[in-house]
């Protein structure tokens, strides 16, 4: 009896370790996609909130224009210290990108600064709102979001 019931006890614990294993291994795997999911949205949502702030907090004219090298740019326009500015937005390189400058300045795309990664960035301006479509890379889980922001919110009155 002792044999035996030495050798139940040993399986008894063999069988706890390969379940404890199991159950540890499979919260791992769940935890790894929501943190991957987490990821996808915050991007999604990071680059939305940002489009929104940019157009509701401009103090001058949002236009939309297209440009040979980088196809759709938002524009903003600011005065500062009595000198005229712009803020530019637009996709280059697979980087939502902003550029910001003296409105005479000629435009450079190459020395924006990188904001976040995107597959698509469209924009477009009609009747004050300002109508947006972002798509996340692939590997950020392809999203695409539709949106529009009314322009001129932040102007002072």
């Amino acid at each position: 009896m002792k044999r035996g019931g030495m050798l139940a006890a040993v399986l008894l614990t063999a069988v706890f370790i390969f379940s404890a294993a199991a159950l540890t291994a499979a919260g791992a795997r769940a935890y790894l996609a929501i943190q991957r999911d987490i990821g996808r949205t915050d991007a999604l949502r990071a680059s939305c909130a940002y489009l929104t702030g940019k157009v509701r907090s401009c103090q001058g004219e949002a236009t939309v224009t297209e440009d040979v090298g980088v196809g759709t740019v938002l524009c903003l326009s600011e005065e500062l210290a009595g000198e005229k500015y712009l803020t530019r937005i637009y996709l280059l390189n697979g980087m939502l990108t902003e550029n910001f400058q003296p409105e005479n300045t000629p435009f450079d795309p190459d020395s924006g600064e990188p904001l976040t990664a995107l597959v698509a960035f469209d924009a477009e301006k009609e009747n004050g709102l300002v109508r947006f479509c972002v798509t996340l890379r692939e590997e950020d889980g392809g999203s695409r979001e539709e949106f529009s922001v009314r322009a001129g919110e932040g102007k002072a009155t």
